[in-house]
């Protein structure tokens, strides 16, 4: 049984009214779908473009990533990425029907002690924690933003934040909530770290652009 998991919507293009059906992904499990993580990472996970004329356009939609241990990444096992216009009790119901699906898809893998570090991100910073090089992603995505209403002020606290170590960006990355996020990048410390950095995960077991 596949544990990446797509719900398959029937959407209307806003540009030519042409409908016709699409999946979107809601969980992906990173050994399982590489393909996805790039998509993720290149913010094109959740784009539809429609097959007669072409339009693209992002969809506002919830999205649980399930990194095996196994992988030996810094990322948690669990990290769940709200919908951007939903509000808190949807998050949690979103949150929590996408954990029912992942552990019955897991069967015997799963386990419950993942959901006590499981991370929570905003959409806008995916590819900062699942960057390869994070301090370069933030730069990017500060630099993309500048001219994006949405992410103005993600954009102008990253830029702000500069170089911020490597304790202070796993915080960033570890904090639960866009809020939490904030306070570190506005609260930055650039010498927060010792000389061999220990990865805070290793320490403590982390509207759609258009």
């Amino acid at each position: 049984m596949p544990v990446s998991h797509a719900e398959q919507a029937t959407l209307t293009c806003p540009q030519c009214g042409h409908e016709f059906t699409a999946d979107i992904w809601l969980i992906v499990d990173a050994a399982e779908r590489p393909d996805l993580i790039e998509r993720i990472r290149d913010g094109t996970l959740h784009r539809i473009t429609c097959p007669r004329c072409g339009h693209a356009w992002g969809l506002d939609a919830p999205l649980l990533l399930f990194t095996p241990p196994e992988m030996g990444t810094n990322r948690p096992p669990l990290l769940f990425s709200p919908a951007q216009q939903t509000s808190t009790e949807e998050d949690s119901e979103h949150a929590a029907a996408l954990l029912a699906r992942l552990r019955d898809a897991l069967g015997d893998a799963w386990q419950d002690e993942w959901l006590e570090n499981m991370a929570v991100v905003p959409q806008p910073l995916l590819a900062v924690v699942l960057a390869d090089d994070p301090q370069a992603a933030i730069e990017r995505l500060a630099e993309g933003a500048q001219h994006a209403a949405p992410l103005h002020d993600i954009a102008r606290l990253l830029a702000e934040a500069g170089d911020l170590g490597h304790c202070a960006l796993q915080d960033f990355i570890a904090a639960d909530t866009w809020t939490a996020s904030r306070r570190i990048l506005e609260n930055n410390t650039p010498n927060c770290c010792p000389a061999t950095p220990t990865p805070c995960w290793a320490a403590s077991s982390t509207p759609p652009a258009t």
